[in-house]
């Protein structure tokens, strides 16, 4: 349990980051849950450009926690207990997507 809370509380402060800077593309998000230990964020994003480029960004939060996560991973200290999934869906402008599941 205690490998939870340095990711629980880097997404709050990566929404925080795009909301201060709306040019980085992010329009809005719902954050979700399914059960206490599962936890979903929908974002919304002006393109698949701009979600790649914050994602890169050496100077913006999302990349020095990934590289946080991967060394931890490669060391063997997260131990499987924290997955992080990222899954995009790109719609042709003027139109929209929709999945259920």
């Amino acid at each position: 349990m205690h490998q939870w809370p340095p990711v629980v509380l880097a997404l709050p402060r990566m929404l925080r980051e795009l909301a201060r800077d709306k040019s980085r593309g992010l329009l809005g998000h719902v954050l979700l849950t399914a059960s206490p230990r599962a936890y979903y964020v929908v974002q919304y994003w002006e393109s698949k450009e701009k979600l790649y480029a914050y994602a890169a960004a050496p100077d913006m939060l999302h990349h020095k926690a990934w590289s946080i996560i991967n060394r931890k991973e490669r060391e063997s200290k997260l131990h499987g207990h924290v997955g992080l999934w990222h899954k995009s869906y790109i719609a042709p402008e003027a139109s929209y997507e929709a999945i259920y599941l």
